[in-house]
């Protein structure tokens, strides 16, 4: 009888077990879900700094072209310049002449002498600027040509062919003869105050036929590459304009090596018209110049 009873429990047991499968035994490990990601890794994402499929052959030839077609790019300005138009266009003494948006002053003085076009580094506009007050109250009607963010980024005397680089010199000189024309009058002269990288854009100009200014003040000249500062020194040393060459910066060893480069062409050139001067501050520009304008003449 006993035997019969606990046959029967049994059976019971199974039946039940059957019908409910979460009556699985605890120790039964619980099956996990496939991952249809798992062993494929184009379905990842990609981590920092791991490489894509582009083979480094097309990466490089993918740059070259790139490059080729920034190099055949006309020279507009680019964001950071447009930045810039915008940051002065509010400005009282910001103009319009032609298309091109400058800074312009008239003198205050009643003995007009020309017209000062100021040539900024990138970033430089302020502090060259402020030298407006003077050259207006000397005689100088007072035009700043607003920079280009290539102009330091361009080294403007490599060996290597760089269209951009002649497009971007092109461009400069024809802005700088547009102003000359728009606003120089008769009997006037023309005077360049160039800051920075913009020397070395426009020394070539100034030993030209047709000369874009009558002479030429240099403000902390000088581009951060020796080879481009050896030709400044001389291309400044072979043009027949008078030179000022001032240096206030002490502290940058580019243009303090910049300097020291000009002033050992001028003296192999014996270029009598050529002087240098360092300066403690921007505050003695207007006595130098004043005291330069003298020497030459047109005071």
């Amino acid at each position: 009888m006993r035997v019969f009873l606990f046959l029967l429990f049994s059976l019971f047991t199974l039946m039940a077990n059957a019908a409910d499968p979460s009556a699985t035994s605890a120790a039964e490990p619980t099956a996990i879900p496939a991952d249809p990601a798992a062993g494929d890794p184009s379905s990842a994402p990609a981590s920092e700094g791991t490489p894509t499929s582009t083979t480094d052959s097309e990466a490089s030839a993918a740059s070259a072209t790139g490059d080729a077609d920034k190099a055949s790019m006309p020279v507009t300005p680019g964001q950071s310049d447009e930045q810039l138009l915008r940051d002065w266009h509010t400005q009282p003494f910001s103009k319009t002449i032609g298309k091109e948006q400058v800074l312009y002053a008239e003198h205050t003085s009643g003995q007009y002498l020309g017209l000062a076009i100021l040539l900024p580094e990138w970033q430089g506009t302020s502090k060259i600027w402020s030298l407006s007050a003077s050259l207006t109250a000397q005689g100088f009607d007072t035009l700043l040509l607003l920079p280009r963010q290539d102009q330091h980024l361009i080294n403007p005397a490599e060996e290597k062919k760089n269209p951009a680089r002649e497009a971007f010199r092109a461009d400069l000189r024809d802005r700088i003869k547009s102003a000359s024309e728009a606003k120089l009058k008769e009997g006037g002269f023309r005077l360049l105050l160039v800051q920075g990288s913009a020397a070395n854009w426009i020394a070539s100009l100034l030993g030209t036929e047709s000369p874009i200014a009558d002479a030429a003040v240099l403000l902390d000249a000088g581009f951060a590459e020796q080879g481009a500062n050896q030709v400044l020194a001389r291309e400044i040393a072979q043009s027949p304009l008078p030179v000022l060459d001032l240096a206030i910066d002490q502290s940058n060893g580019w243009l303090t090596q910049a300097t020291e480069l000009r002033n050992i062409a001028g003296q192999r050139s014996h270029k009598l018209n050529y002087r240098s001067s360092e300066l403690v501050s921007t505050d003695e520009i207007p006595a130098t110049l004043l005291g330069w304008l003298h020497h030459l003449g047109w005071l």
